[in-house]
Formats: structure tokens, sequence, C-alpha cells
């Protein structure tokens, strides 16, 4: 099987050297432009309503929120000046006073106030909702400052300022519970033109108040087939793409002329997907059979060209939450045929399998061949697969509405590990949250409640890894791998740095060169 992989692949990656001799030496597009290339278009570019790695990654160029992550992945302040606990249940933020949005308004504590208070909103059912159900109340006092009343101790609380970005109080009113379909922020570009056909312009915001961009455009072109993506960028009209090449296609691309291939451990995990109401996967032995049923390593040695570790947990190695659990669940399929005999469903005598499920992907070239090698590998146990790639917005909807047996997704940029409430309490299954596999534990419900009300780090810890552990034997996700983060640079780019978890904020601060050279 992984012989059979590595020769379709090479037959890939000699296409791909033929088209870079072909097709470099074209030049780029207009000067002190910037071009980006998507794999898939963002549904909304509301901050309240954008899910994806797409469309968080092109929100955090336009908006702010009160804190945002350094590269340690801790919350440090971002338009709050300062802030402090007034008690175990009063929060107070002291804003920045040099603020504007890109309507040229200043910015002041009521727009924060307008924000949460939409955010809260049941009937707008925001993303971070789920996760601000410690908040009893939201209020400005005065111009510049914002206290924030909780229910009760919340350990995580600089976690979730981070999560709601500001946007002006009147835009809120006026938008109420509709999207907003060009969100005023004040990050700094500003969004001149959203055509969901394949284009996002930003424009430079020139008084942004970490100081204006270099360049004074970004161009997002949404290219979904990856070959594209590639000639695209040995033709030189792309300029950067994050972690939106196949891993077969990075050798040939290191060795062009005019580019370079950055590469740093991830902050994101892929994961199977499962929906525990389906008959058969809602059975624990059916899950752990699927998991041994899986040759993770074969995928990541073939398909991944080893840029990626075995995953045990949803947290990534090096996270101080993370348990040490080695690699996860080994790959064995007499031990996968075991469990699937114990739990019911005996290998049937003739050509017909134990019990059929669907699986659903995207149509990236990429995600489409783990998926075929995936139902292979089921196959070989007895259970068939069958594969459905669908456009973007199509899978992710289906996903959101529980409308699937499995799929594969990755979370990207963990840092937070109160993300166990939004993807496994139970009550965060969709729209309150992302446990879109339905899972319910009482006793995973009380630890991750438990997490938020200690301050104590230590205990906090231990709880983190009490949910992992449940996890890891519950398996409401099979943990997949951790793939690491690359991105291709066209060399006229000056200052782009990899951040975790693939974000692009390092547009800012990135100056293009050798225009039209």
């Amino acid at each position: 099987m992984r012989a059979c992989i590595r020769v379709s692949l090479l037959c890939l990656a000699g296409l791909a050297s033929l088209a870079a001799v072909a097709c470099h030496g074209s030049e780029a597009t207009e000067a002190d432009t910037i071009v980006v290339a998507l794999d898939a278009t963002p549904q909304t570019l509301d901050p309240r309503f954008a899910g994806g790695a797409n469309a968080v990654h092109v929100i955090q160029l336009i908006c702010n929120a009160l804190y945002k992550f350094d590269r340690s992945g801790t919350p440090v302040p971002d338009l709050a000046r300062a802030g402090h606990f007034e008690g175990p249940r009063r929060f107070r933020v002291e804003l920045r006073e040099d603020v504007r949005f890109h309507d040229g308004t200043p910015l002041r504590a009521r727009d924060v106030e307008a924000s949460f208070a939409s955010v809260l909103d049941p009937g707008v059912h925001a993303i971070a909702a789920g996760g601000l159900a410690f908040l009893e109340r939201v209020r400005a006092d005065g111009e510049f400052e914002v206290v924030f009343e909780l229910r009760e101790p919340f350990a995580p609380l600089l976690y979730k300022l981070a999560d709601v970005m500001i946007l002006p109080a009147g835009q809120v009113a006026a938008a109420g519970k509709k999207a907003l379909e060009s969100p005023i922020c004040a990050g700094p570009f500003k969004l001149a033109a959203f055509d969901r056909g394949g284009r996002i312009l930003l424009e430079r915001h020139a008084e942004y108040f970490g100081g204006a961009p270099p360049v004074s455009r970004v161009l997002l072109r949404v290219l979904p087939n990856s070959a594209t993506r590639v000639l695209e960028l040995l033709k030189g009209s792309v300029h950067l793409v994050v972690n939106g090449v196949p891993p077969y296609a990075l050798r040939p691309l290191e060795e062009a002329e005019g580019l370079r291939v950055l590469r740093g451990p991830g902050a994101s995990t892929t994961y199977l997907g499962l929906n525990l109401e389906h008959p058969e996967l809602a059975d624990p032995r059916v899950r752990r059979a699927l998991a041994h049923a899986i040759d993770r390593a074969a995928i990541v040695d073939t398909l991944l060209r080893g840029r990626a570790s075995l995953a045990s947990a949803l947290l990534p190695p090096g996270h101080a939450a993370r348990p040490a659990f080695g690699e996860g669940i080994a790959y064995d399929p007499a031990r996968a045929r075991e469990l699937l005999d114990a739990a019911g469903y005996p290998d049937p005598a003739g050509p017909e399998p134990r019990f059929r499920i669907s699986y659903k992907t995207s149509t990236d070239r990429l995600r489409k061949q783990i998926g075929e090698v995936i139902g292979y590998q089921l196959g070989e146990v007895g259970i068939e697969m069958e594969t459905r790639s669908l456009e973007w917005g199509t899978f992710y909807g289906d996903i959101q509405r529980g409308n699937f047996h499995a799929y594969t997704l990755k979370w990207v940029g963990l840092t937070d590990p109160d993300i166990f409430h939004y993807v496994f309490h139970s009550a965060s299954i969709p729209p309150e949250g992302a446990n879109r596999g339905r899972y319910r534990s009482d006793r995973v419900d009380h630890w991750i409640e438990r997490s938020r009300g200690t301050a104590d780090e230590t205990e906090r810890r231990g709880l983190y890894r009490s949910i992992e552990k449940t996890l890891a034997r519950d398996l409401p996700y099979v943990f997949l791998w951790h793939e690491d983060d690359t991105a291709v640079v066209s060399k006229r780019l000056d200052g782009f740095e990899l951040e975790p978890g693939g974000g692009l904020r390092a547009l800012a601060r990135v100056r293009l060169h050798g225009a039209g050279s």
C-alpha cells in the first residue's frame, strides 16, 4: 500500500517540475500589491459569524480584539491598554486612546459594549457565544474603560476576550442579526472589495495604531485547485501561499528561482470526525476499530511527505496542558477486526461489507487522496466507505448541520485549552458550538466546567489531561496527525514570518520590492 502511494506521488511531483520549467518567468501583478492564494472562499468576513481558517486569517488583517496572542500563545493587550481584576468576578479593561476605525471614527468603550452585546445575543448565533456564557454583563464605564462582570470566577477570561473582534457600535446596531457585507474594524487593512467568486481586496489603513503597513494593498485570490496555486507561484503572479501547497510540490518549489519555502511546527491537529448518533459509530468499540484500521504513519510518510507528527490528543505537542500519550492508537488491522466482531459486526461471507459509512471532504486534491487511502484501509477490515468530495461551502455546511457519518478537518491555532468546551461539551452542539459529532459525557462536562472556575494552573493542567485521557478512550474523534506549518514565499517579500496556525498577520509588516523586475 505504501509503495503504491509513493509511486503515485512521484508521478505528480514530476509533473510539477515540468510545469515549473514551462511556466517560470511570467511576471506578477501591479506594484505595491501583495497577492496571496487561498484554497477556499470565506463564507463571510463578519467576525461574529466567520468560521474556518481562511475567514479567521483574513479577519485578523482587518479587525482587532481587546487581546491577541503572542508567538507563545499567551494573551497580550491589543485594543486594550491594560486590564486588571477588581475581585474574582469583575475585570476592568482600559482601552488605547489612539485607535481609529477604518471610517475614521475613534474607538470608544461603547463600541466594545455593543460588540459583546451582539455576540451574546442568543438570536445572533455568533460563533464565540458558546465560550462567553460566563459573562453576566459587559458595560462601558466612561469613554475608555469597560467592565466585565462575571457570573462566576473564570480562569481563561483573556483567551475569550481575544475571540471577540470589536466593531463600531453604529455598524453593530444597523446590522442587527444579519451578517455584515463589509465589516468596519480597526485593523492594519480595510476591506475594499469582497468578490465571492474568488477575490478579496484589502487596502492599507493609514491610521492604524500599530503603524501603517508598508504595502498599499493585499489581494487574496481564491484558487481551489492546488496545482493552480503551484503554477501561479512559479509564474510569479502569487507571492504567498500558507499551508496551501501539497507536500509533493514543496521540493520543486524549494529549488525554484525566486521562491523560498518556510517550515515550522504547527499548532494544529487533523482529525477524523465521527457522528456519534450513527447506529454503528455510536459504539466506542467500532470507533476504536476505525482507529486501529487507519495506517496514519503510511499516510504521513507518503501523502504528507513526513511533514507531520502522529497525534494522540487534541492539543499539539509542546502544549503545557497536553498529556504524554506517545503516538496514539497503533495501526493494527487484526485488532480492528476483533473489535468489530465483538461489537456485533462480523465479517460476512462473500463480497458484502460489515457495514457502510460515507465520508465527506473538500475538493482539494490532497484531502481527496487522504480520503481514498482511509477508505481503502477501512475496506481491508470489512468496512465500506464512500468518499464524497464537496465544494468547501457545501462541505462545511454539512459538517455544521451534522449531515455526515465521517469527515476530516483540521483545528488550527490551538492555544486556548478551553477549546475543550467549544468542541466537546454537551452544551456546544451546533449552533451553540463545534461539538459536531454530538459527543456527550457528564464526566468530561464536569471537568471542563471545573477547569474554567479555578485559577490554580496546576489544577487546570491536571483537569485538561484528565479530559484528554477520557477523549482518548471514548474517541469522539480519531486524532490523526499534527501537520507542520509551511509557507511558499516570493523572494520579493521581505519580513514574512510563519506564525503558529498559519496566520497572515505578518503581512502588516512585510515589504514588497522589485516590482516589475
